[in-house]
């Protein structure tokens, strides 16, 4: 189990920060499966002894109730955590637009002095412009990914 969440968080799939709550999730997680699931199975699956109905459901009511509990109390318990990462994503989304919101403008703004630097220029092939437009591009295109 720790190795999995190990790698999600080397992979860049989980940030460093979540490592102690994710592998506290999927621990609780495997623990409660094997504390509900493993007694229903096995209560079930074993040979029918004459008293076996009134035994299996003397197992199976209180484990399926005490999962449909921890079902609704997790999903309540969930609901403020949900709406707080809602809020932290607007806020986000709100400040990167707000950041890059005249950037299309500045990159396009410089179009007609790399025309005119072209024009002007005849040394420069066109391979090398293109190189040249292509590089500064992709460092524009960077850039603006870094900012926060």
């Amino acid at each position: 189990m720790h190795r999995r969440v190990i790698t999600l968080v080397v992979s860049g799939q989980i940030p460093w920060p979540l490592f102690v709550m994710t592998w506290w999730t999927w621990w609780v997680g495997d623990t409660l499966g094997v504390l509900i699931a493993t007694p229903l199975v096995l209560s079930w699956l074993a040979d029918p002894a004459p008293s076996g109905a009134g035994r299996r459901l003397s197992v199976t009511l209180p484990l399926v109730g005490t999962l449909a509990l921890g079902f609704v109390f997790s999903s309540v318990c969930a609901r403020p955590e949900w709406e707080r990462l809602r809020l932290l994503f607007e806020w986000q989304a709100e400040s990167l637009a707000h950041t890059h919101s005249g950037m299309p403008r500045r990159l396009c703004g410089c179009a007609p002095d790399l025309e005119s630097f072209y024009a002007n220029a005849p040394a420069v092939s066109r391979q090398a412009f293109h190189a040249f437009v292509q590089a500064l591009l992709c460092a524009a295109i960077r850039a603006c990914r870094r900012c926060p």
